[in-house]
């Protein structure tokens, strides 16, 4: 009788300490196949640098201050001269500028992969706190838009925006 009630009680405590775990459930890659290569220099280590980079962001993401249920696009930027950005656009929930500065600096001190030319970005969907909301379309960072005028590619306007 005694196992009959802590099964239930521990398949419960299971269960929130899952939901408290941080989870990328996307990677978004946000050129063609022909610009990625004719982008980066080599494929293996920029998909080496894209699992590194969503390893340090899930280490990061567990010790940030989370309100439960948050989603976050995580966008990390790369372009030539080994150099990286990462921006954000946050789908729901509240995550603190010191948190979010935390996980930039975080990613941005890792060793960026040789890209070419031009920019190449790519983004995590983190979810916090059991959070569900998907994001219907790639992440884009709010200052990507500001003083824009006219429809432009992508990476340009990433790139007026990382000045």
């Amino acid at each position: 009788m005694k196992l009959k009630l802590l099964l239930p009680i521990f398949l419960l405590s299971i269960s929130k300490v899952s939901l408290a775990e941080p989870v990328i459930d996307q990677v978004y890659l946000y050129l063609p196949d022909f610009a990625m290569k004719e982008r980066i220099g080599s494929q293996e280590e920029f998909i080496g640098y894209i699992k590194s980079a969503r390893d340090r962001l899930i280490v990061e993401a567990k010790s940030i201050d989370k309100e439960p249920y948050s989603s976050l696009g995580v966008i990390v930027t790369v372009r030539s001269g080994n150099e990286s950005k990462v921006w954000f656009k946050q789908l729901s929930g509240t995550i603190s500028n010191t948190d979010l500065e935390k996980i930039a600096q975080a990613l941005e001190s890792m060793p960026a992969p040789n890209v070419k030319k031009g920019i190449v970005p790519f983004s995590f969907a983190l979810k916090l706190g059991g959070a569900t909301e998907q994001f219907e379309t790639l992440p884009m960072d709010d200052r990507w838009f500001k003083n824009q005028e006219t429809q432009a590619e992508i990476t340009e306007l990433i790139g007026k925006a990382w000045k």
